[in-house]
């Protein structure tokens, strides 16, 4: 039989590249951020996001008992790289909690942001109800199931078709 990678195939590959475009399309658009240079946008805003990723690990725990989400200890403008080597430098079991903490704050701010930002809301759903999906099965879903995960892939696919990098070979 075969079987996914979660961690290494999802994690750390299409949920990051899906984090790091979003984070780096937050921070450009001075979400966490008024005004200053690209180094002090960055600065202020990796300050910002450590703050934000703390309140919403404690929203979570009380919305999810049950969803134990390995947390970014220390979240820091390091991680990020710098805006012309865009990075997002978290390990793969925190990558989860981190994507949903961008979905939620996407899902605050899109409307300020703009059409992409809607979108990438949108793509980001789909990834999150195909893995939603994966985790309530296990390794042996059946057919229906593998029908829906499909769907939920397909349509990141065709939101995301227009970001290079998300782009599937």
């Amino acid at each position: 039989s075969l079987t996914v990678d979660v961690l290494h195939c999802i994690n750390l590959g299409v949920l990051l590249v899906w984090c790091r475009n979003v984070v780096w399309m937050l921070i450009v658009s001075h979400v966490w951020t008024a005004a200053g240079t690209l180094e002090e946008v960055q600065e202020l805003s990796a300050l910002a996001i450590r703050n934000d990723l703390k309140s919403f690990y404690r929203a979570h725990r009380t919305e999810c008992p049950g969803d134990n989400l390995t947390q970014v200890g220390n979240f820091t403008k390091k991680m990020l790289g710098d805006h012309s080597d865009k990075k997002l430098k978290t390990k793969g079991a925190e990558t989860w909690g981190f994507f949903l903490f961008l979905l939620r704050k996407l899902q605050a701010v899109h409307g300020q942001v703009g059409v992409h930002a809607t979108t990438m809301l949108k793509a980001g759903r789909a990834l999150e109800s195909m893995l939603r999906v994966w985790n309530s099965h296990g390794p042996i879903m059946p057919l229906s199931a593998t029908h829906t995960c499909l769907d939920h892939w397909n349509r990141c696919c065709a939101l995301s078709a227009d970001v290079p990098v998300l782009q599937s070979p």
